[in-house]
């Protein structure tokens, strides 16, 4: 009977053992079930409060970003004006480089045009100048014949005057032996 009572008593102790398991079993299942509960509890609210503070900081991210493309655009239109008007700058100086290559040229063309030309009037100066001073001998060289022939001419003329003076006598008679005209010189 004892050994009846004992397991009786074991088999008691078992099945209180196993309630009991029950109990502090779903007690702890409680436990867990009401700290989860609290957890995702906790959890949603925090997902509302990181959705909430997802949509605020997106909108917030959006309107810096909205901001950024159009401080990014004001600057990319402010670029591109910038760059035309560098380009135009640019051309511009090209451009006067050109014209000043350009006007340097025609000047050193139109420079060399006139010394060519100077050049070319020196030549026809310097061989006008020596026809003229051969034609100024020459006339010279004329001018000094025509003046010996008209002071030969003046001296002829004066010879016979003086000579033909001599052959005519005081009273007005040629002298012996000559005729008209023969006492003067020929070509008088």
């Amino acid at each position: 009977r004892s050994f009846s009572n004992w397991k009786e008593h074991v088999g008691e102790m078992k099945r209180e053992r196993g309630i009991f398991k029950k109990v502090v079993s779903r007690m702890q299942n409680m436990r867990v079930a009401s700290a989860w509960q609290k957890w995702v509890q906790y959890y949603s609210k925090k997902v509302d409060e990181y959705k909430q503070i997802g949509v605020v900081t997106r909108s917030i991210v959006k309107w810096k970003l909205r901001k950024a493309v159009r401080i990014w655009k004001a600057g990319r239109d402010e670029n591109r004006r910038k760059r035309a008007v560098m380009r135009s700058i640019i051309s511009r100086i090209q451009y006067r480089h050109q014209a000043r290559a350009f006007y340097a040229w025609v000047e050193s063309s139109s420079e060399k045009a006139r010394l060519v030309q100077l050049g070319h009037m020196t030549v026809r100066r310097w061989r006008l100048g020596a026809l003229s001073r051969a034609v100024y001998k020459w006339t010279r060289a004329v001018a000094y014949q025509q003046s010996k022939r008209s002071n030969l001419t003046k001296l002829v003329g004066r010879v016979n005057r003086v000579m033909g003076a001599a052959y005519v006598s005081e009273d007005g008679e040629e002298g012996e032996g000559e005729g008209e005209g023969e006492g003067r010189w020929e070509g008088s």
